[in-house]
C-alpha cells in the first residue's frame, strides 16, 4: 500500500482564556496538522509542539520542517503494509533521536488512516484484542492566576465540568 499524499497544515487557534506558565503568557496556540491520504480515505494527525521554543526545543515550525524535508519523503515513497502502518512506520523512524513530536503527528495520521482503511475504531485498532474501556479519565490544566478567589472559581469549575485530575501551573 502506498500513501497518495502528505498534507501540511498551519493553523493558529484562539484560547478560551489565556494561559500562564512559568515560560510565559499565552493567548492563541499554533498548531501543525498533518493529513495523510491512500485508498480514498484520510488520517489526520496534529503535532504537540508549540510555536515558541520555550517549553521543548521542538517547535511547530521546526516539525513543518522535518516532516516535509525528512519524514514526508520516506512516507511517500515506501511501500507499507495493508495493516499495521503507523507501527510499520514507528519500526522505521525507531532510531530517530529527535523531533519526537513531528514523529508523532505523522504517526498519529498514519493510525488514523490504518482505522479508516480497515472501517474500524481507532479505539479498537488501538486495543488490538485487549480489553477496550469506555471513558478515559481526562483533565484540566490551569495556569497561573494573581488572584486565588480567580484560581478556586476556576477549580470549582473544573470539577462541576466533571475533570477528575486538575494540574496546577505554579511559579
Amino acid at each position: 500500500m502506498r500513501v497518495e499524499s502528505l498534507e501540511l497544515f498551519w493553523i493558529k487557534m484562539p484560547l478560551v482564556s489565556q494561559f500562564t506558565t512559568s515560560f510565559g503568557t499565552t493567548t492563541e496556540r499554533e498548531i501543525l496538522l498533518v493529513k495523510v491520504n491512500a485508498d480514498g480515505a484520510s488520517g489526520w494527525g496534529e503535532s504537540g509542539a508549540d510555536g515558541l521554543p520555550m517549553y521543548s526545543y521542538e517547535t511547530a515550525r521546526t516539525g513543518w520542517h522535518i516532516i516535509e524535508d525528512f519524514l514526508a519523503p520516506v512516507v511517500l515513497d515506501e511501500e507499507w503494509p495493508d495493516k499495521g502502518l503507523a507501527a510499520a512506520y514507528a519500526r522505521k523512524f525507531s532510531s530517530w533521536r529527535w523531533h519526537p513530536m513531528a514523529r508523532c503527528a505523522v504517526e498519529e495520521a498514519l493510525w488514523v488512516l490504518d482505522a479508516q482503511r480497515q472501517d474500524v475504531s481507532l479505539q479498537s485498532l488501538y486495543a488490538n484484542g485487549r480489553s477496550i474501556r469506555d471513558q478515559i479519565p481526562v483533565g484540566i490544566s490551569l495556569g497561573i492566576e494573581d488572584d486565588f478567589e480567580v484560581l478556586a472559581e476556576k477549580i470549582t469549575a473544573g470539577i462541576e465540568q466533571g475533570y477528575q485530575r486538575i494540574k496546577l501551573k505554579i511559579e
